[in-house]
């Protein structure tokens, strides 16, 4: 009986990680891409070592900062 209960707890704590990276994977590959040059967010093959750049979020907020900071 103390068998089952440990590997019902194992397959849960599983799934919970199964769960876990299926919904921040995606998340974390959208903020690294926020990251990479324009080019290189399309490349093929994808280019994992790359130069972080603030370009977009420069972009961003010239076009957006008022709206941004609320004002």
């Amino acid at each position: 009986m103390r068998i089952d209960r440990l590997f019902i707890g194992l397959g849960k704590a599983v799934a919970v990680c199964m769960l876990l990276l299926w919904s921040l994977v995606p998340i974390a590959f959208v903020v690294i891409s926020s990251f990479k040059p324009g080019r290189e967010i399309f490349a093929v093959p994808p280019r994992h070592l790359f130069t972080p750049t603030l370009e977009h979020y420069a972009a961003l907020w010239s076009r957006w900062g008022c709206s941004l900071t609320g004002s």
